[in-house]
């Protein structure tokens, strides 16, 4: 039995009106201030390598699908041009991308969902568990595929070029000619579109190398004696995620996910509460995909290329042959085939699996709508109940105080605040002595006026009071000058690490640097290196006396002498000091 399809919610793009007409009606369906700012929506894209086709979809009591638009070009930024054009402005910030070059499978993962691993180890785990199924995906696209898919062959003219290739491939002269060629060289299909079907298998293929995976627990117990998977996983290619991310970025649009399409069209509702088998069958143009679900939970997944073959029952039923041994409640069917006659495909399988078939959609458009129902549906679940698992427009980076770099940038940071700080306040104390200095003074200079008997014991008191401030002075003054030596150390050691980095050459072996004993010496940083040829350790030296000019530092002290080296080789050693360039040196330099 076939459900009839809303009419409101049909993605079929509307028989073109007048120019003038088709802005009217644009105009009109454009939400008001209310909707736009009170009511959620969201923009829902299904895209491949054939073309992009949306919808926007608020709620109000229930979601619901309304303005639609459709474009045939692949490439993300000039499809969300002529959609954005055909929906209009106003369009919701949100928008949630459905393909077919992402895959989502089961798996069956070691790990308790209740207590997953660190993520780097459960990545790895989907990586392994994903390979095989994008290698099958890689192997189906064939420029056979993409050229029917692009309506450029069709099944009696891919037989012919795949029986002309075979036969030049038993020629004497043995050329190679990719299948591509050999359909131009028929006539079958022009240069320039052989080209764009190129591109367009490119941007349907997932590269194994850049590759973007996640994961999710699936909701709900296992029931005893079940051997369910436990885990959905999805991967994409890294460049599609990031293409998509950009243009929609460009639009002024944010990507909330990627949701991989196949299987997506028959996904059980958000209240399903049958305890029983429902089996779907996706009848696509490049495959069919098998999905078998208990109530709301997916336990199966699997599916086989078709490869020109046409869709028989007997096939499917074959595909579902251990589900058909469970007495499936149902089996519903998606057909999205132009070829297939999906009501006599129906009533073929109904006859083999012995249970009740159900079309639920028959076509493109109405596929895309089941799809596009189904992650509406799962809009208004909690997020530790939701089933569909979305790929997330961009990879989480750890905290700063989690990586290498950001716990040594924090702790450099404190550093400096702490030496900002003891800084402060030994000006602050500094300043307070010399105001108390003053004010002895002048009393001093007030007392002088009286008579010289009366005023020697107080002005000895007076002179012991001022040596004995004048003593902490200086002790401060020299803590001062103490601390803001360590902060032109700290500031002067990256740029004099990355000098010696610039300087050294491959023949010189750097052992080590060293801080000055004394605290007085403002740098006082000793440099120890090592190398096969005196010549080759002053030539060194020399280097970086020139080099250390510009950050107002001299060599000093050099000292060379025999040594063996850390392999055990003999060499020469060499050491010297970088001190501050005196004051005139600095003037000239600069």
């Amino acid at each position: 039995m076939r459900m009839p399809r809303p009419a409101a919610l049909a993605l079929r793009k509307p028989k073109a009106a007048p120019r003038r007409g088709r802005r009217r009606q644009a105009d009109a369906a454009q939400p008001d201030l209310y909707t736009r700012l009170f009511v959620p929506r969201l923009l829902l894209i299904e895209a491949d390598a054939f073309g992009v086709r949306a919808a926007v979809a608020e709620r109000r009591r229930e979601w619901r699908l309304g303005r639609q638009a459709h474009s045939r070009h692949y490439r993300p930024a000039e499809a969300l041009a002529e959609i954005t054009t055909e929906l209009g402005p106003h369009l919701p910030g949100n928008a949630l991308l459905l393909t077919s070059a992402a895959l989502a499978l089961l798996a069956d993962l070691p790990v308790d969902p209740a207590r997953p691993r660190p993520p780097a180890q459960m990545r790895e785990m989907v990586r392994y568990e994903s390979e095989p199924l994008v290698s099958q995906h890689n192997n189906l696209w064939t420029m056979g595929e993409v050229l029917a898919a692009l309506g450029l062959l069709d099944g009696a003219r891919r037989r012919e070029v795949a029986v002309a290739l075979e036969t030049r491939r038993m020629d004497d002269a043995g050329q190679s000619v990719r299948f591509g060629e050999m359909a131009g060289e028929l006539g079958f299909v022009a240069p320039e579109r052989i080209e764009d079907a190129i591109l367009r298998q490119h941007w349907q293929l997932l590269p194994e190398n850049e590759l973007v995976h996640a994961w999710r627990a699936q909701p709900g117990t296992v029931p005893p004696g079940e051997d369910w998977p436990r885990w959905r996983a999805a991967v994409c290619a890294e460049v599609l995620r990031d293409t998509w991310y950009a243009a929609l970025r460009e639009q002024g649009l944010r990507l909330r996910g990627i949701v991989p399409s196949a299987g997506l069209a028959g996904h059980p509702p958000a209240g399903a509460a049958q305890a029983g088998v429902r089996l779907v069958v996706e009848i696509r143009p490049e495959q069919i995909v098998c999905t078998r679900h208990h109530g709301a939970r997916t336990t199966g997944m699997t599916g086989e290329a078709r490869m020109e073959r046409p869709v028989a029952a007997d096939w499917i039923a074959e595909l579902l042959g251990p589900w058909l041994s469970e007495q499936p409640e149902a089996l519903d069917l998606v057909v999205e085939d132009r070829d297939t006659d999906a009501e006599r495909l129906a009533a073929q399988l109904e006859g083999q699996c012995h249970c009740p078939v159900q079309v639920l959609a028959d076509g493109a458009a109405a596929a895309a709508e089941l799809r596009f129902r189904a992650v509406l549906a799962e809009q208004d679940l909690d997020r530790s109940e939701r089933r569909l698992l979305v790929l997330p427009p961009r990879q989480a980076s750890a905290p700063p105080w989690k990586t290498r770099g950001g716990r040594a940038a924090l702790a450099l940071g404190a550093v400096l605040l702490g030496i900002a700080l003891w800084e402060g306040r030994a000006q602050y104390r500094i300043h307070t002595y010399e105001r108390q200095a003053v004010q002895i003074r002048d009393g001093l200079r007030q007392r002088s006026e009286n008579p010289e008997q009366a005023m020697d014991a107080e002005a000895r008191r007076l002179e012991a009071q001022v040596a004995e401030v004048q003593t902490e002075l200086s002790q401060v003054l020299s803590e001062a000058e103490r601390l803001d030596t360590i902060a032109r150390r700290s500031q002067a050691l990256p740029a004099i690490i990355r000098l010696l980095g610039r300087v050294i050459g491959p023949e010189v072996v750097l052992d080590g640097l060293e801080e000055g004993a004394s605290p007085n010496q403002e740098i006082g940083i000793r440099v120890r290196a090592w190398s096969v040829s005196d010549a080759l350790a002053q030539r060194f030296a020399s280097n970086v006396q020139q080099s250390a000019r510009g950050l107002g530092l001299s060599v000093a002290q050099v000292d060379l002498h025999a040594a063996v080296g850390r392999t055990g080789g003999n060499g020469y050693a060499i050491s010297f000091w970088l001190i501050p360039l005196p004051p005139d040196d600095g003037l000239e330099q600069r």
